[in-house]
């Protein structure tokens, strides 16, 4: 599968998400230069993130997993730098064959709704990830994808697509409705899978920055991790104070924990209005200054300039060209 199906431009909030990820590596103190990592995902036609760590960051070892013959030719024919491997297969077959001696930064974009598959591939992938490597996943998180089964069983239909060593077997039919409570669900899950891919080697996955936003109607959710020796609270403090990140306001403060990303859909007119009042606290910014309306009703427009101030620092700005 590829995750590049739908271009950024088309889906604000992942592009927020996606800047999000690129200043957390950037920012990232792994006692190693961040240039000697592998950079490992699934690139889309565009090549978008590989071209991106490129320009940005400086990396040049970059892989894109394609199993799509005719996305595979987009690729080669896109690709900028020699630096890109476009390497042609399945996502579960790169990962049996996984074997890196670099250290690795691996984004797996999962789409659909194969939950269990995608599962057991994290944890075929995690057990061969070393210290300081860095893991992120996109789960489909969408409940609403749950309905689709004629029988209305919405448990029993994610029971089914999510089976695997890892579902809980207490799971309730309130555990897969309603978009927070289903992120957490399967945020949930993958945590068991990071568990028992690390149990025994004495390392641990700790997440980093935890996610979900909707785009084109369907929620996802981004999980961005790093293994770290197990139960060494020295090495993630450190690994904080050292990357500045103690009060970085995306970092994951536990796994029960998932930020939302949903800004509004507002003109540039108007950004550049709130813009002017920039920066402060969500809280603090009085909505009577604006000369619009967010919403009619004061609760949701208060919650919308709150999201829009903690990301607005992320959000692309594109504008038609005309040459």
């Amino acid at each position: 599968m590829s995750g590049g199906s739908v271009p950024y431009h088309l889906r604000t909030n992942k592009a927020i998400e996606r800047r999000i990820f690129f200043d957390l590596l950037g920012n990232l103190a792994l006692g190693r230069d961040l240039k000697n990592y592998k950079y490992i995902s699934l690139g889309g036609p565009m090549l978008a993130d590989h071209q991106a760590l490129h320009h940005e960051l400086g990396l040049t070892k970059l892989v894109s997993i394609e199993r799509d013959s005719a996305v595979l030719t987009r690729q080669d024919f896109n690709k900028p730098y020699s630096c890109i491997e476009c390497w042609e297969g399945a996502t579960s077959d790169y990962i049996n064959n996984f074997n890196e001696d670099d250290p690795v930064i691996v984004w797996l974009d999962y789409t659909d709704t194969k939950w269990g598959a995608q599962i057991n591939d994290c944890v075929a992938l995690i057990e061969n990830l070393k210290e300081y490597d860095i893991f992120k996943v996109t789960f489909n998180a969408n409940p609403d994808s749950l309905k689709e089964n004629p029988s209305g069983n919405e448990l029993q239909t994610f029971q089914s697509k999510a089976n695997c060593t890892q579902l809980s077997a207490n799971l309730t039919a309130n555990d897969v409705i309603g978009m927070d409570r289903f992120a957490l669900t399967i945020s949930e899950m993958f945590k068991r899978a990071t568990e028992d891919a690390l149990g025994l080697d004495g390392l641990e996955y700790v997440p980093l920055t935890q996610f979900r936003y909707i785009d084109n109607r369907h929620q996802m959710l981004t999980i961005t991790g790093i293994i770290l020796p197990e139960e060494d609270d020295i090495s993630l403090s450190k690994l904080l104070i050292d990357s500045h990140l103690e009060s970085w306001p995306y970092m994951a403060q536990s796994w029960e924990k998932v930020q939302e990303i949903n800004v509004p859909d507002i003109t540039q007119k108007e950004r550049a209005e709130i813009n002017r009042y920039l920066p402060c606290q969500g809280q603090d910014f009085d909505l009577d200054v604006l000369p619009f309306k967010l919403d009619r009703n004061a609760r949701k427009a208060k919650a919308k300039i709150e999201n829009y101030i903690k990301y607005y620092r992320f959000i692309p700005n594109f504008q038609r060209v005309i040459g």
